[in-house]
């Protein structure tokens, strides 16, 4: 519970310090984007904020010290399988494109750490892609590669 809730401090006085930061960055008094630069940075900070202020509150509420297990042997395969996956990915991203590459890379991540449902895992990369595609081209207007789809 202690180092818990340590941790839980350190990630709110980081969140604190980080939102200092970006409530510091320069926004343009003329503009015609829908947000600024310091949306994302604050929308970060406020989420780190959050999730430091949860993780306290869940060491808060522990009873007592949980022993912590013997750490398990790496699997190494599923190690290097994942390297391998993100070089491809890596190489791929600006020829192939954002959408298909992102896409093929989180259904292959999935498989690599042992998930089966491959529907589940088509359907949730492909929308996942999608999402964050649409909130960078629409929302913040920064376009990512289109690849062979441009």
């Amino acid at each position: 519970m202690k180092h818990d809730f340590l941790v839980a401090i350190c990630v709110v006085l980081f969140a604190i310090a980080y939102l200092i930061g970006a409530l510091m960055i320069n926004e343009p008094n003329t503009s015609y984007s829908a947000v600024g630069p310091r949306f994302l940075p604050i929308f970060i900070g406020v989420g780190m904020f959050l999730s430091g202020v949860w993780l306290g509150w869940q060491a808060w509420r522990k009873k007592s010290d949980a022993k912590i297990d013997a750490l398990e042997e790496m699997e190494w395969r599923t190690w290097g399988a994942c390297v391998i996956v993100l070089l491809g990915y890596i190489l791929a991203f600006e020829t192939v494109g954002y959408l298909i590459t992102t896409s093929v890379f989180l259904f292959l991540q999935a498989r690599v750490f042992g998930s089966r449902a491959w529907l589940r895992d088509l359907v949730v990369s492909v929308a996942l892609t999608a999402l964050v595609y649409f909130f960078f081209n629409g929302l913040l207007k920064v376009g990512l590669p289109k690849g062979i789809l441009g």
